[in-house]
């Protein structure tokens, strides 16, 4: 048939139609129907666009969407599809160029972690936009995606979830997808799901240079990674771009098996290398699985794969997990080859195309490549670099027969979206698409059209700063729907009015205008609005005359309720909003202030959010409570307003008996291979970890004082996520994922709470975990999940405010004589926090005090020396030192009081009453309090008495016949 011509056009995002921007309403494209996109970039209002697809076919006769011949279609923003299925894609470009207004810098870099930054966030429709999506977003059954070109998406190239059943994904190339955030490379070429028993195929491609990983079948919660089929593809130098490298293919679960994937005659190249560039099987792995004839130049990783055929694959590296002995059939190379591997790879959908696979392990400058298989004698033909593909062709010429030659050396490299280039494949590995350019098949017969139309819009006169109101005006189209018309707006002086000043809204056939002038600027302009059905315009004008700029108004900010949150956790994204009469929204600032810097540091105010739309997060500092007024100033750069909202941070309430239980890791009952190791840095301290992932396990025997609420926390060391989690279940009930250090990654060791992840499936969805506990014994088991997960202590408490400390020291008060040398022993310096009994080492910062003392080590403890004459108080800092190397400081107070002054003596002089004269030698003209002592433990006060000019003492002891010995001395 010929089918019906449908213009390329665009759709509200809320508003789901035929196709992305495609079609008019999806009621008029019919099963079979083929719908031909133009030659062009396809986005409205000259930025990415995301376009929603709800066409719906027939298995009889599927809905094709394709590139028309010859020509070079691309979606600039994402395609995503929903609702009905049964629709092919074909031969078009999908990207995202980050051009979203004027002053945008396109960048694939992100300073937040995880997988949902908040960077590409983007003004859109008066709403912000989240562009850190996939490419292409299929949610849809039973599509094709054929030949298509996706690049330099943000959030990644490919996405099918489960409801996208029986796909084929065919000839497509992916690359340069993701993004690099302040954790590692995120965005994977592929990222699909699927539940038997529906299926997925991908064939035939080449998926490289995205920014984690190549492929990824994978998912939590249940056993989503099932009936993938992945045959004659490539995956090569993912991670390239990012700064570390991931896998290029990995099939497997997190949880459950996956079902019967197939693996077959695909080809696996990188230069970069990890532990598991092929990983199948993953956590949960699989059953029924397939592994054939497939090239393994970089090392592979199997798990858990019950029933698995592995038969006619070449393996390069490492093949991690397998007993190659079981597996005979297989070729296991210890060397280089020497011999180069090339492989065409035909198109079933397109006659003459194919990839063309190179490893030239002969190190030529350039290879023969036989495509008698693929071209008939006389096809004018194309060959170009897949790293290159839209550049220009390596090769091109008519097909004479035999082999044609295709370069190794000297390949040129796309430069991505807001990234430099990375390195060219070649010339060890090559890989290419043989494209045939003699002939073009299916072309659409021309169709009639007229061009829109547009009502006249009056002259405006406007204040300087102040936009215009929404400006009506209609538009209409013969053969096109009014929904489908778009808008385009220029400025015959852009110094007043910039083109971006120049926006649209309404919808079908009412729509509107706003013109905004430039800041403190004033004139005349001609605007000129242009609507187009795809094919043909119209144009109207009208006049902006704005007048001499009117006093500056202060900007806008909403309020904000009060709020509440608990010790240690920020409040989530607080909404507000702001807005000017002449400062654009985006360009307004804010700052924020708080009452109680103890409590909230104005460090801990942290804004998000863009336009009119803003957020703020609000972060107490670290085990405090309290409340806070946090003020919130908005600044247009001349005026400002506030907003203040109380923060009430509450503490947790330990309970009456507070319980904390120490235990080493290597006192638990181990099962193998959970092993006890030796810090190598550090003999005294030994620690625990599992030398194969999901095998081994240590289990503690605790006995619980007091029934109640407990948590567990752990002491790690984990560098980085490949090997930071346990399993951890209590009396033998339910297990759950332990990530011991999930974002806080560390070369240290550190101690973190257990946490879990629930039904969710994400990482600390329960954080911290809690475990209800009888009084009585109890079992803690930990489990291994990743190889080399480290575990070297746990505490049990039923405190929630407890955070763990090998050793702390606490400020302390001591006394000291005056001109003496006082010795403080190391059991003067510690704190309470010594649950593990360590020994400790006393040390100091400075020899001296703050009032001139001085202060050294000896045999463990501290010589303390004050300044000669003083008396008063004294100040230094001490440190305690562990066995294992933590430490912790505090400030030791010395209360220096007058030393007791041993006055010397003269001879007694007995009287005949019994008595006795004493005379004591001191400092002429000086007090002294006199004691009397029997036993030099026990002294009593006689009286005050002074020292003459000769410094001599004299008094008499009427008391003196009642001791049998006594002893005086002066203070």
């Amino acid at each position: 048939m010929s089918p019906p011509r449908h213009r390329l056009r665009h759709r509200k995002r809320q508003q789901p139609v035929g196709s992305p921007d495609c079609v008019e309403p999806a009621s008029s494209v019919k099963p079979g129907d083929t719908i031909w996109l133009r030659g062009g970039v396809h986005r409205q209002l000259n930025r990415p666009t995301k376009f929603t697809s709800s066409l719906s076919g027939t298995s009889a006769a599927p809905i094709t969407v394709r590139q028309y011949p010859g020509e070079r279609a691309t979606i600039d923003g994402n395609l995503t599809q929903s609702t009905g299925g049964y629709v092919n894609y074909w031969g078009f470009e999908v990207m995202d160029s980050q051009q979203f207004a004027s002053g945008w810098i396109p960048t694939r870099t992100s300073t937040q972690t995880g997988p949902f930054p908040t960077t590409w966030w983007a003004p859109y429709d008066g709403k912000q936009i989240d562009f850190c999506v996939s490419g292409v977003d299929l949610r849809a059954p039973n599509c094709k995606l054929i030949n298509l070109v996706i690049h330099d998406n943000i959030g990644g190239g490919l996405g099918m979830n489960t409801a996208a059943g029986n796909t084929e994904v065919y000839g497509m190339l992916s690359y340069y997808n993701g993004w690099q955030g302040a954790d590692r490379g995120h965005g994977h070429g592929i990222y699909a799901q699927n539940v038997a028993p529906a299926v997925k195929y991908v064939e035939n491609s080449l998926v490289f240079n995205n920014y984690a990983l190549g492929m990824q079948a994978t998912g939590s919660a249940s056993p989503i990674a099932d009936n993938f089929t992945i045959e004659g593809s490539a995956f090569f130098l993912n991670g390239a771009l990012a700064n570390s490298h991931q896998q290029n293919l990995l099939i497997g679960p997190y949880q459950g098996q996956a079902q019967n994937p197939v693996v077959r005659t695909n080809f696996i190249y990188d230069t970069q290398g990890t532990s598991s560039d092929f990983f199948l099987g993953y956590d949960g792995g699989s059953a029924n699985a397939i592994c054939q004839g497939n090239y393994f130049q970089t090392s592979t990783m199997f798990n858990a794969n019950a029933n698995m055929t592995l038969a006619g694959n070449t393996f390069l590296s490492a093949t991690i997990g397998l007993t190659q002995s079981s597996y005979p059939n297989n070729s296991y190379l210890t060397t280089t080859p020497t011999k180069n591997v090339i492989a065409v790879r035909p198109n079933k959908y397109e006659p003459g195309r194919a990839n063309i696979l190179v490893y030239n392990w002969e190190k030529l400058n350039s290879v023969a490549v036989d495509v008698s298989q693929v071209l008939p004698v006389g096809t004018a033909y194309e060959v170009h670099s897949a790293q290159n593909f839209y550049g220009t062709p390596v090769v091109k010429g008519t097909y004479n027969g035999g082999s044609i030659m295709v370069p190794m050396m000297g390949l040129p490299v796309a430069a991505p979206v807001g990234a430099s280039a990375p390195p060219a494949a070649g010339p060890n590995f090559g890989a290419y698409v043989l494209l045939p350019t003699s002939s073009v098949t299916n072309t659409p017969p021309p169709a009639t059209n007229s061009a829109p139309v547009i009502s006249s819009i009056a002259n405006q006169t406007l204040n300087a700063g102040t936009a215009s109101s929404a400006i009506a005006f209609t538009v209409s189209d013969a053969q096109t729907a009014a929904t489908s018309l778009t808008l385009a707006g220029t400025s015959s002086n852009p110094t007043l009015v910039p083109n971006a000043n120049i926006v649209f809204g309404g919808s079908s056939s009412n729509r509107t205008v706003t013109v905004t002038p430039a800041a403190n600027q004033s004139g005349t302009a001609n605007i000129t609005v242009t609507v187009s059905d795809g094919s043909l315009t119209s144009s109207k004008t009208f006049t902006v005359t704005v007048s001499a700029t009117p006093v500056n108004t202060p900007p806008v900010i909403s309020t904000i309720t009060a709020q509440t949150t608990v010790t240690n956790k920020a409040t989530a994204a607080i909404a507000f909003t702001v807005s000017d009469a002449q400062t654009a929204a985006t360009s307004l600032t804010l700052a924020g202030t708080s009452s109680n810097p103890t409590l909230v540091p104005n460090a801990n105010i942290v804004f998000g959010g863009s336009s009119s739309n803003r957020t703020v997060t609000v972060t107490p500092a670290a085990n405090q409570s309290g409340t806070a007024n946090i003020t919130i100033t908005v600044n247009d750069g001349s005026a400002s307003s506030t907003t203040t909202f109380p923060l009430t941070v509450t503490a947790p309430t330990a309970p009456a008996q507070t319980v904390t239980i120490p235990l080493e890791a290597e006192a638990g009952l181990l099962v193998a291979p959970m092993t006890v190791f030796t810090n190598a840095q550090n003999s005294s301290q030994r620690y625990v970890a599992t030398t194969t992932a999901e095998q081994g396990s240590v289990t503690f025997i605790v006995n619980v004082p007091v029934a109640g609420t407990y948590y567990i926390w752990g002491k790690v060391l984990s560098p980085s996520f490949a090997a930071d989690s346990f399993y951890v279940s209590v009396d033998g009930g339910t297990e759950d994922v332990y990530d011991d250090a999930e974002g806080v990654w560390s070369n240290n060791w550190q101690w973190t709470a257990v946490n879990g992840r629930g039904t969710t499936g994400q990482p600390l969805a329960l954080n911290p975990r809690t475990f209800t506990l009888s009084q009585g014994s109890h079992s803690i088991k930990f489990r291994g999940r990743e190889a080399n997960a480290t575990l070297d202590r746990i505490i049990v408490s039923n405190d929630p405010t407890f955070v763990p400390k090998d050793v702390a020291a606490n400020s302390i008060t001591l006394t000291a004589n005056g001109n003496t040398t006082t010795q403080f022993t190391s059991t003067s310096f510690q704190g309470t926090t010594n649950l593990f009994k360590d020994t400790i080492l006393v040390s100091i910062a400075s020899p001296y005090t703050t009032q001139g003392g001085t202060v050294s080590s000896c045999d463990g403890g501290i010589l303390y020396t004050p300044k000669s004459g003083f008396t008063g108080s004294d100040t230094f800092t001490f440190t305690l030192t562990d066995s294992s190397g933590n430490s912790s400081s505090a400030t030791a107070t010395i209360t220096v009081q007058a030393a007791p002054v041993r006055t010397a003596s003269v001879p007694l002089q007995k009287q005949a009453d019994g008595s006795v004269q004493v005379v004591l030698k001191g400092n002429p003209g000086t007090n002294y309090n006199l004691q009397v002592s029997s036993d030099l433990q026990t002294w009593v006060t006689l009286g005050n008495v002074s020292a003459g000019n000769d410094g001599l003492i004299a008094f008499t002891d009427n008391s003196a016949s009642s001791f049998r010995s006594k002893f005086y001395r002066t203070i």
